[in-house]
């Protein structure tokens, strides 16, 4: 078995929801490049898409 912890400060983090966004399926499907996915996350996330 393989156990692990992770430090307070990254949990704070990842249970922030605020750092979180939804995204929609589909329009992953039609990217084709890594670069247009991140393009994607950002702006979803900056104008609430």
């Amino acid at each position: 078995m393989v156990t692990w912890e992770y430090p307070e400060r990254v949990l704070k983090e990842i249970r922030d929801p605020s750092m979180w966004v939804t995204l929609n399926l589909l329009i992953l499907l039609l990217l084709d490049s890594k670069h247009s996915l991140t393009l994607y996350e950002g702006l979803k996330d900056y104008a609430g898409l």
